[in-house]
């Protein structure tokens, strides 16, 4: 369970986010909507979507899926109606899930749990998050090369843009800046090779990190866990 004072802002890059709050209450910012939540809320949150937790404290038990195991699992999800909803199925659900994930058992028995999560959740599919447009090909490049690195030079001259005009623009549109999404990308691939077995300084390197140490603070900022511990947790079938 991890522990929130806002405001924090994430950008879960091709993956769901299920989180139930419980604690005071706080207001979650999405595409320019602030919805409040509170405790017993569960929070829906699709792929490409910057959201911002104001408020708190909070805990949060939270479970990160990727998009193509949640279809797998049969949810063939792109986005949510509302970013916080009260269902006290889906909230036993994502709970029962999470508490599998801590307590590191088996990819079956949390498979199963997931698909609970994953039929639930589609009773409030929405719209999601849209790559069309300018801005959606500067993600599909940053998420493309996130590993090796990209100036904002090079993002901005296919699109005609400075460089000026594309973090404000960027920004804007997806609640992040470039580089501050790009930090992100790379904490989310060092989470899947260290699920993987790679060893921290393996992790670093194949994410784009300049060192272990990078790596370490960043991670540690964003998953409120060193990547030693997380790696010790075992290999979830969702985390």
């Amino acid at each position: 369970m991890e522990k929130f004072r806002g405001p924090r802002t994430w950008f879960p890059a091709g993956e769901f986010v299920f989180a139930v709050v419980e604690g005071k209450s706080a207001v979650l910012e999405l595409g320019g909507t602030r919805t409040p939540v509170w405790a017993d809320h569960v929070l829906l949150l699709a792929p490409g979507q910057a959201f911002t937790l104001e408020g708190g404290p909070l805990q949060l038990s939270t479970v990160s899926v990727d998009g193509k195991l949640l279809r797998k699992a049969g949810g063939a999800v792109k986005g949510f109606a509302v970013p916080a909803v009260e269902d006290g199925v889906l909230r036993k659900a994502v709970l029962k899930l999470h508490a599998a994930v801590l307590a590191g058992k088996g990819v079956a028995e949390q498979r199963a749990l997931l698909e609970a999560v994953a039929g639930r959740a589609a009773r409030h599919a929405g719209a999601g998050a849209s790559s069309r447009g300018t801005m959606g090909k500067v993600l599909v490049q940053l998420e493309k090369r996130s590993a090796q690195g990209v100036s904002l030079e090079a993002l901005a001259r296919p699109v005609g843009l400075s460089v000026f005009q594309l973090v404000r623009a960027f920004s804007r549109e997806h609640g992040i800046t470039p580089h501050a999404l790009l930090v992100q990308l790379r904490v989310q691939e060092a989470r899947r090779l260290l699920r993987s077995g790679a060893r921290t300084h393996e992790a670093a390197k194949q994410a784009g990190f300049a060192d272990p140490s990078h790596l370490v603070r960043h991670f540690k900022r964003l998953m409120l866990v060193t990547p030693g511990a997380y790696a010790r947790a075992g290999e979830p079938a969702a985390q």
